[in-house]
């Protein structure tokens, strides 16, 4: 044990300056030398607790070392053990937890934040435990279980989460993973779908965007998600991919779903804006067919902007 703590000591004297590459090395050596001793000392005597102590101490350095590095694999490795040892630190369950994540094995990454949530609970006997680190938790379960494509869990925990928040804007947080959780009814892979969708459409890559949307469709769960692919869609046909009666066709057929909801006076503002999309479209088509002598197609595509602004009340 006394070559470890040498070890141990030689690593805390180097890394006192951490711009030095070449002693950040030595200590890394050091530090695994130290590993490496403290490690015989446990083996042959399992209740030495200083050797065990240093131990814990020289895994979780290690654990920095090498998180830094991003070396993840071999941080979750150090600290595997380094929990074994120590059970009563919730930090060191958020760090597994943490590197777990990194490596995306996200239902060891769930676990350990959940192993992480018990702990603090345990062991917060002179205080309530802190609500910013049971936010963070609870928080982090949600995004695991969403990651893990299970909704209802996900929805649970952020929940959870909601009533440990102590910030508006962790609040406002919690509420928009929870709407992108339900932007399909909890169907988590068509969300995922709709962020791809939308960096397309920053990016000006409507023609995959649009092959995008019509592969999404078909997999869509609730109306209201098909409403609003169909309106992205739409408007990407009409201005960007010269498929204008395809897209009026499509907007009609949007128009036509929405039903008594494009009457009422309270309806919502992504209803208005499909109402504003479709009186748009049917006027520039109205527009283009008098320009080109086609009165009767230009007149019965005005008719059709006024019957649409007479049932929705505009």
């Amino acid at each position: 044990m006394a070559k470890g703590a040498q070890a141990l000591q030689r690593w805390k004297a180097l890394t006192k300056n951490g711009t030095d590459e070449r002693a950040f090395q030595r200590a890394l050596q050091y530090c695994l030398k130290a590993q490496q001793h403290l490690e015989t000392a446990v083996r042959l005597n399992p209740f030495d607790k200083n050797a065990r102590l240093l131990l814990a101490v020289t895994y979780y350095n290690l654990q920095n070392i090498f998180g830094q590095d991003q070396n993840f694999k071999k941080a979750v490795e150090i600290l595997e053990r380094l929990t074994r040892i120590e059970k009563g630190e919730h930090d060191l369950f958020r760090l597994l937890a943490e590197n777990y994540m990194q490596l995306k094995d996200y239902r060891r990454a769930l676990e350990n934040f959940a192993r992480a949530e018990t702990v603090l609970i345990k062991t917060s006997f002179e205080a309530p435990p802190d609500t910013a680190t049971l936010f963070y938790y609870a928080y982090m379960q949600g995004d695991m279980y969403a990651r893990l494509y299970n909704a209802p869990a996900a929805v649970k925990k952020f929940a959870m989460a909601k009533t440990y928040a102590r910030t508006e804007q962790e609040r406002k947080d919690v509420e928009n993973y929870l709407a992108w959780i339900n932007w399909d009814g909890g169907n988590i892979r068509a969300s995922e779908v709709w962020d791809e969708i939308l960096a397309l459409e920053a990016k000006k890559s409507y023609d995959r965007m649009a092959r995008l949307c019509k592969k999404l469709l078909p997999k869509l769960q609730t109306k209201k998600a098909k409403l609003a692919v169909h309106h992205k869609l739409a408007v990407v046909e009409f201005e960007f991919l010269n498929r204008k009666e395809t897209a009026v066709e499509r907007m009609k057929a949007v128009y036509e779903a929405l039903g008594a909801v494009a009457q009422s006076r309270n309806r919502p503002p992504e209803v208005q804006q499909y109402l504003d999309t479709y009186g748009a479209m049917l006027y520039r088509m109205g527009v283009d067919a008098l320009e080109r002598q086609q009165k009767k197609t230009g007149a019965g595509l005005f008719h059709q902007i006024h019957r649409v602004r007479l049932e929705s009340g505009g």
